[in-house]
């Protein structure tokens, strides 16, 4: 997911206003037998954020990644 990640990214062509850290162990890495990755996109611009997850979005489809296993907090309170 992280290399899809940064593929919309670059496809949109916003590599100067938004960067992709990660993908890294959770803070939880694991839960319930399931190991949990965080990655973290850094925007500096607004614009560019929904564009570039709705590509992501659907690049996970067309990869078959379980959608239902992919969550994404936009302005997260805590990066926890």
């Amino acid at each position: 997911a992280g290399n899809l990640l940064r593929e919309a990214i670059r496809s949109r062509r916003h590599e100067a206003a938004m960067r992709c850290v990660g993908p890294v162990p959770a803070l939880f890495e694991k839960i319930k037998d399931s190991f949990r990755w965080s990655m973290l996109v850094r925007c500096f611009a607004d614009d560019p954020v929904y564009p570039v997850l709705r590509a992501f979005h659907e690049s996970c489809a067309a990869a078959r990644l379980p959608l239902r296993n992919i969550s994404i907090d936009v302005d997260p309170v805590s990066l926890s």
